[in-house]
């Protein structure tokens, strides 16, 4: 049996999504010492961080077969398919290794929220640019997280925002990362 955890997440521009917590009880997800937690910023402080020290053992997954399931999803809806862009794809997976490192599940870290990220390696984004992060945690495959993301409104309407085009995934030790993007001109 999964029990979920549904976190709603904001910035200041925008929604950016949901954090999904499965399979642990609330119990084990809450209970964390302070000196246990990353340090982030106090603007990053806002955000919410869930404790997850009990994820999986995925490290790897097929990303012909992700990119399959999202676009086939989105093509359901009328929705043009999307491309992996290998600037999201380093993203996902840095996120993705941090919320393993630290058994968090966040949008947050020690490098900041997803904009900062992108920033930070180099992604461009303008006024009429679209980004959205989906994370999560213990699902042990793709066809898994996808159909967990799908189950939350929050998470389906990032998948389905009709300006995204590009995406990058990653995923540590059961920790998932999908951000999504329109870079605008």
């Amino acid at each position: 049996m999964h029990y979920f955890m549904w976190i709603a997440q904001a910035i200041g521009f925008g929604y950016i999504g949901l954090a999904l917590v499965a399979p642990a009880p609330p119990s084990v997800v809450m209970g964390v010492a302070r000196d246990m937690w990353p340090t982030i910023s106090t603007q990053q402080a806002e955000y919410s961080v869930v404790r997850y020290p009990y994820a999986s053992n995925v490290n790897t997954f097929n990303k012909a077969r992700m990119l399959e399931l999202v676009n086939g999803l989105r093509m359901t809806h009328g929705l043009g398919t999307l491309e992996y862009h290998d600037v999201l794809l380093k993203v996902a997976q840095g996120h993705a290794e941090f919320q393993a490192a630290f058994r968090v599940v966040t949008h947050a870290d020690t490098g900041g929220l997803l904009t900062d990220r992108l920033a930070a390696l180099g992604g461009s984004w303008h006024g009429n640019s679209v980004i959205a992060e989906n994370v999560g945690a213990g699902a042990v495959g793709e066809k898994e997280i996808i159909d967990a993301w799908t189950a939350s409104p929050g998470h389906l309407a990032n998948i389905l925002h009709p300006e995204i085009q590009y995406m990058g995934v990653g995923v540590s030790d059961g920790y998932w990362v999908q951000d999504l993007a329109h870079f605008g001109a």
